[in-house]
């Protein structure tokens, strides 16, 4: 069993094993084993990968290169992740006070958020992001340094006076070690700055059943873990609250934020600290999509041995297909990533989303489209394609509406 990312203690709590397939190269795999620290209280995912697994999956397979299939969360591409960004960048102005700072930005992705600082005055900008692509499109974009790679393996060959984290410590396995690898290229009285998911707020807003709990997010971060990290690495917290962006339907995703300095605090008299309302929204969280789920199982379309076309397939996807494949039902899958096009999911193959025109629909078949977010933009360019190719679309369901 993984000990705690966060305090290395192995009084390891199992609060849920939640269903879950996905591709079959995918290092994070087979049922989520959602389990929390007795002595600190952190959850996290119980995974059997290690983390050099991960380092090859996000070098290899980064969602953020195909600017076709990204969203919220793309690295700045899109107009609502630059907002998010705006954002995240006016709470980091909080915590530094001088544009000559230099700044290193873990998992950049697009450089989005290189790219506001940059608008803003600071010049002196860094990147790191495995993928290639990713680091590639950051250098030519914004003129700046970008050291791809594995953040774990980059030889930086200089220290920084901020680096910042968002959206990146929820993906790791080596927690600690990614905060000491921080602490190494920080100069003293350097800051850094978490984002992650805030699994205080999980219960919020249920985007789809047990979204939260993925082949990627592994770490459930509230504002208290970011002190128990401080306490853990023996250095100085200054701040951790919640924030929240928009999303594409118009709902709220939030996140929690944590504030470290790297100066050197005795912490031997200190405790763990503990929020309890995470508690309580972790299991309202998970009751809540556990009906939502019953929902979905029970609708008409999966119970009458018609054939079942699921397009667009992500995390959501992945919790179906093993429920689906459990009644028996008829799934041919397909998805508008070209990448994704010949990968398997168990027994599953994945074809490419606009061949499904191609298929002989009968009177019964519908298909699935999987993508909350982007339901209405999907069905409305499949079915220009269908008018185009001079065939009759079948119907259209959503998981919105079975939910």
């Amino acid at each position: 069993m993984r000990p705690c990312p966060i305090c290395s203690k192995g009084n390891v709590l199992l609060i849920e094993i939640i269903p879950l397939l996905g591709y079959n190269d995918y290092p994070i795999n087979g049922p989520y084993i959602l389990s929390q620290c007795g002595d600190c209280g952190f959850y996290y995912g119980n995974v059997s990968a290690s983390q050099t697994d991960l380092d090859n999956y996000y070098i290899n397979l980064s969602k953020y290169e195909n600017i076709d299939t990204i969203a919220m969360g793309s690295g700045g591409i899109t107009p609502l992740d630059q907002m998010r960004l705006q954002k995240t960048f006016r709470n980091v102005l909080k915590y530094i006070n001088d544009k000559a700072i230099s700044i290193l930005d873990v998992g950049c992705a697009n450089g989005g958020l290189l790219h506001v600082f940059q608008s803003n005055g600071y010049l002196n900008i860094h990147g790191n992001d495995p993928s290639r692509i990713c680091a590639l499109r950051t250098k030519q974009n914004l003129g700046c340094i970008v050291y791809e790679g594995s953040f774990f393996k980059v030889d930086f060959e200089r220290t920084f006076d901020l680096v910042t984290v968002t959206h990146v410590l929820e993906h790791v396995i080596d927690v600690l070690g990614f905060m000491r690898k921080i602490l190494s290229i920080l100069n003293e009285d350097g800051i850094i700055y978490l984002e992650c998911p805030d699994a205080n707020s999980y219960n919020k807003v249920i985007h789809s059943p047990n979204q939260e709990f993925n082949t990627e997010h592994i770490n459930h971060f509230d504002s208290s873990d970011y002190y128990n990290l401080a306490f853990i690495l023996d250095v100085e917290y200054i701040d951790s609250g919640s924030i929240s962006f928009s999303t594409e339907t118009n709902n709220e995703y939030f996140a929690s934020f944590g504030v470290l300095r790297k100066r050197k605090v005795d912490h031997s008299n200190d405790k763990f600290r503990r929020d309890s309302t995470t508690d309580h929204a972790i299991k309202d969280y998970l009751k809540s999509s556990f009906m939502a789920m019953v929902n979905l199982l029970n609708c008409s379309e999966f119970n009458r041995g018609n054939r079942i076309f699921m397009y667009g397939i992500g995390q959501l996807s992945f919790k179906l297909i093993a429920m689906l494949e459990s009644m028996n039902c008829n799934l041919i899958l397909y998805d508008g990533d070209t990448r994704n096009k010949g990968k398997k999911i168990g027994n599953y193959v994945v074809q490419y989303g606009n061949d499904i025109v191609f298929e002989n629909f009968e009177a019964d078949d519908v298909i699935l489209i999987c993508s909350i977010i982007s339901f209405t933009s999907i069905k409305n360019s499949l079915i220009t394609f269908f008018n185009d190719s001079k065939k009759v679309a079948p119907n259209f369901i959503s998981i919105q509406d079975l939910m």
